[in-house]
C-alpha cells in the first residue's frame, strides 16, 4: 500500500475498517497509507437496468420478496429462509432466490427445504442471465439482506435502483448506501427481521415510499457520478 500512488476504496465504512486495522502500523507508515485511501464506489449498470424495466409490478399477483445474494456464510441465506418460512405461512407472498443453490452451498438445506414446502411460491433463479436478473428485480416488491458484513452492497444497490423496498441490517455499509433510511434498516435479529417484513407487507403505501427514497439514494452510484469522483484522484496521482 505504501508503494501505491492511490488506493480506491468502495465505501466510507470500508475506509473506516481499514484505518482501524492499520492502527497497528508504525505512526509514520499509518499516516502514509491513510492518505492514499480514496472513496470511489463501484458503479451500477443503470442504463442496462432501465432497458429491462417492463412494468411487471402492475400485474395482479402476490408480493414478491427477493434474496439476490451469493450462497455463502457471510450472506446468511439460512436466516432469510428461516424467517421467510414464518412469513410465508402467514401471508400470501412469494420468495425469489436469484442465485443457484446446490446441496453443498451454505444455507442450501434451508433454501431447498423452503422450495419443497411451498412449491411454486419459492422461485429458484439458478443464476439468472443478466437481462433476466434485472427483469426479475423490476418485478420484485421487496429485497432482503441478511449479510453480516458488506464492503459496498452492489446487489442491494441494484435492488434499490429497481424500486424495491429493501430491508437491510443496520450495519455501517447499509446505512451509508441507503442514506441512513431508517425505515429500511433493522437490528440484525430473526424476530426483528420478521417484524419489519410484516410491517412493510401490511402497509404497501409506506413500502413504496421507502422504495422511492432508496432509488434516489442509489442514483449516487451511477457511472457518471462515480467517474466524477475518480478523475480528480487519477489527475493527482499522475500529476508528477
Amino acid at each position: 500500500l505504501t508503494a501505491l500512488d492511490a488506493a480506491l476504496v468502495v465505501s466510507e465504512a470500508f475506509i473506516t475498517q481499514l484505518q482501524e486495522a492499520f492502527l497497528c502500523l508504525p505512526p509514520a507508515t499509518y499516516e502514509t497509507v491513510r492518505k492514499k485511501l480514496n472513496l470511489v464506489p463501484l458503479p451500477i449498470a443503470t442504463d442496462l437496468m432501465d432497458q429491462h424495466s417492463d412494468n411487471s409490478r402492475s400485474r395482479q399477483r402476490a408480493p414478491q420478496v427477493t434474496f439476490n445474494h451469493a450462497p455463502i456464510q457471510s450472506k446468511r441465506p439460512d436466516i432469510f429462509a428461516r424467517v421467510m418460512d414464518r412469513v410465508m405461512s402467514e401471508f400470501s407472498v412469494t420468495s425469489l432466490f436469484t442465485r443457484r443453490f446446490i446441496a453443498s452451498d451454505f444455507g442450501a438445506e434451508a433454501v431447498l427445504g423452503l422450495r419443497t414446502k411451498y412449491g411454486e411460491r419459492v422461485i429458484l433463479g439458478h443464476d439468472f442471465d443478466i437481462r433476466d436478473y434485472y427483469r426479475a428485480l423490476w418485478a420484485s416488491d421487496f429485497q432482503v439482506s441478511t449479510a453480516t458484513h458488506e464492503t459496498l452492497g452492489i446487489a442491494t444497490l441494484e435492488a434499490m435502483y429497481t424500486e424495491n423496498c429493501c430491508i437491510l441490517p443496520d450495519i455501517p455499509t447499509y446505512r451509508e448506501i441507503s442514506a441512513n433510511c431508517r425505515a429500511a434498516l433493522y437490528r440484525p435479529d430473526d424476530e426483528e427481521l420478521y417484524r419489519v417484513i410484516v410491517a412493510h407487507l401490511q402497509n404497501p403505501t409506506a413500502a413504496k415510499a421507502v422504495a422511492a427514497q432508496l432509488k434516489e439514494a442509489a442514483r449516487k452510484y451511477t457511472a457518471d457520478v462515480i467517474v466524477e469522483q475518480l478523475l480528480p484522484i487519477l489527475e493527482r496521482a499522475t500529476a508528477g
